[in-house]
C-alpha cells in the first residue's frame, strides 16, 4: 500500500505520497518508485495504491488512449476497463489484490478542480466516485488519534511521521498496517501547469535500500521481472 495526502480545493490540488514499494504478501521492501503520475496533455495527475500491475496497466491505457480530452472523458471507461484490467491480472497470476486509482485534474474549458476515486474494496468494484470542492484525504486514516488537518511541508512531514508510527505499532502487534518510506514527494496541480517536489527522506532511506533483493534483470538479453500483483504500491 502506500502513503496518500491529498489537500484538494477548487482551484489547487497538492498530494503526498512515499516512494517505498513493498511486496504484498510479506511487506518486502521491493523497490522505491513515483506513486504520483503527471499526466500533463490531459492536465491532470493519478494516484494508486494497492496493486502496482493494476495501476500501471491502467497508466498505460489512458496515456495511449486516442481520444480521451480530459479528466471527464477518462471517466466515462474507467469503471469497465479497470475491471478488465484486474480481471487479466487474476487470470494470470490467480490473484489481483485490491487495488484503488485516485484522479485529480480540470474539465476542458474550466478551471475547477474534480476528483474521482475508483476502488476495487468494499465491494464497490471500481464505481466511480466524483468529487468537487475543498477536502483533505489521508491513506491510511489515523487509527488512534484524531489530528487537524495539516498545513504547509512541516506539517504535513510531521503528519507522515505519526502516520508511519502508528502504522509500525500495528504491524508489530500482528496487525494489518501499512508500511511505507523512502521520500515524500509533493506533486502540485494548478490550471497552468504540475510541478513535482521532494520533500523529504526518511532516516531509514538507505538501510532499507540495502534489503531490496537485486532483480533478475539483463539489459544486454533484455530481460526483465514484471510487476507481481503482490508488489504494492
Amino acid at each position: 500500500m502506500s502513503l496518500l495526502l491529498v489537500t484538494q480545493y477548487e482551484e489547487w490540488v497538492e498530494l503526498v505520497a512515499d516512494t517505498l514499494v513493498v511486496r504484498g504478501d510479506d511487506d518486502v521492501p521491493a523497490r522505491y518508485q513515483q506513486k504520483v503520475w503527471p499526466i500533463p496533455h490531459l492536465n491532470m495527475v493519478m494516484a494508486a495504491t494497492g496493486t502496482a500491475e493494476v495501476a500501471s496497466a491502467w497508466y498505460a491505457f489512458v496515456t495511449q488512449h486516442p481520444q480521451v480530452r480530459d479528466i471527464d472523458d477518462i471517466d466515462s471507461f474507467a469503471t469497465e476497463t479497470l475491471r478488465n484490467i484486474r480481471a487479466d491480472v487474476a487470470e494470470r497470476h490467480g490473484d489481483a489484490g485490491s487495488s484503488t486509482l485516485h484522479h485529480f485534474g480540470f474539465p476542458t474549458g474550466s478551471d475547477k478542480a474534480v476528483s474521482y476515486i475508483y476502488s476495487s474494496m468494499g465491494g464497490r468494484n471500481f464505481e466511480s466516485e466524483r468529487f468537487q470542492g475543498a477536502r483533505f484525504i489521508a491513506k491510511p486514516g489515523p487509527q488512534t488519534f484524531a489530528p487537524d488537518v495539516p498545513v504547509g511541508p512541516e506539517e504535513k512531514i510531521a503528519f507522515a511521521y505519526r502516520l508511519r508510527q502508528e502504522q509500525e505499532e500495528l504491524i508489530a502487534q500482528g496487525k494489518p498496517g501499512t508500511p511505507f518510506g523512502g521520500e515524500l514527494q509533493a506533486t502540485l496541480l494548478e490550471p497552468g501547469g504540475i510541478r513535482t517536489m521532494t520533500w523529504h527522506r526518511f532516516p531509514d532511506y538507505d538501510e532499507t535500500l540495502e534489503t531490496v533483493p537485486l532483480p533478475d534483470v539483463s539489459l544486454k538479453h533484455g530481460n526483465h521481472r514484471e510487476p507481481h500483483p503482490a508488489d504494492h504500491s
